[in-house]
């Protein structure tokens, strides 16, 4: 699920909320393609960035995420119910060769 952000001065941007592939089926690319899809929609409708949002402790996530071309923007404090920080990732969205 995505969900479109507005802020005075900047390009669209949209924040991704959750993605999760079940643990037997991880690593054969289909989390890439979920999030590939998302791309693909978010640039459809116009967003110009994705952002994201991941467990400071959630290494393999964030190695996910720099892998497909996010960069660390920095920590959200008190981010999680329980208080837990997360990191903030974002990708600029270039528009798609056709």
């Amino acid at each position: 699920m995505i969900n479109p952000m507005l802020e005075a001065g900047s390009f669209p941007k949209a924040e991704l909320m959750a993605i999760a592939v079940v643990p037997e089926y991880q690593r054969r690319g289909i989390g890439k393609m979920l999030l590939r899809y998302m791309e693909e929609l978010a640039r459809s409708l116009g967003i110009g960035e994705m952002v994201i949002h991941t467990a400071t402790m959630n290494r393999v996530g964030q190695g996910f995420f720099e892998k497909n071309g996010f960069i660390p923007r920095g920590l959200a404090v008190c981010y999680y119910p329980l208080g837990q920080e997360a990191m903030e990732m974002s990708k600029t969205l270039t528009r798609s060769p056709r």
